[in-house]
């Protein structure tokens, strides 16, 4: 039995490599802190491809009528932005306590637009707007030097408002 354990281990090690847990428990290292409901299981990596010098963008759908933006700036997670369309909610989450900020800027296909901000602190600002519920809306993610402009995602494409 000794002789086996060795080689058990071995082979779960490969398989946990292959299956591509190893991002998600870097993924879940990252998030400490942070509830489940802050960020939902993705099936992206924690990590941001190479020389990433801008903030770089993981876009997902968290779970029905909700989607995310990760944002990534020098390779390292800073922070997300969510639309969720039951209730019209925008989130800035900020993933560090260093004194910038993430904020969400939002904008409709009827002309309406505003952005959600974390204020500086790490943590998650849940911001409730009422927006009409026949429209779309696209949103950005922007890192922030209190009100100086670091770096920004690009735009996701228009998400229905109404379910």
């Amino acid at each position: 039995m000794s002789k086996r354990l060795p080689i058990l281990i071995s082979t779960i090690a490969a398989f946990v490599l292959s299956v591509g847990l190893a991002p998600a428990i870097a993924e879940a290292s990252a998030l400490r802190g942070s509830t489940a409901s802050d960020h939902p299981a993705s099936t992206t990596s924690a990590t941001a491809p190479r020389d990433a010098d801008e903030l770089t963008m993981k876009v997902r759908k968290a779970a029905p009528g909700k989607w995310c933006v990760r944002g990534y700036y020098k390779n390292i997670y800073r922070g997300t932005g969510c639309f969720r369309n039951k209730g019209d909610h925008v989130t800035a989450y900020d993933g560090y306590k260093d004194g910038m900020h993430i904020r969400t800027d939002w904008h409709t296909d009827y002309g309406r637009d505003g952005a959600c901000a974390d204020g500086g602190d790490a943590g998650r600002d849940d911001c409730n707007y009422n927006m009409r519920e026949s429209g779309s809306l696209k949103f950005q993610v922007e890192l922030r030097d209190k009100k100086e402009l670091i770096a920004q995602t690009q735009w996701t494409g228009y998400l229905p408002i109404g379910q």
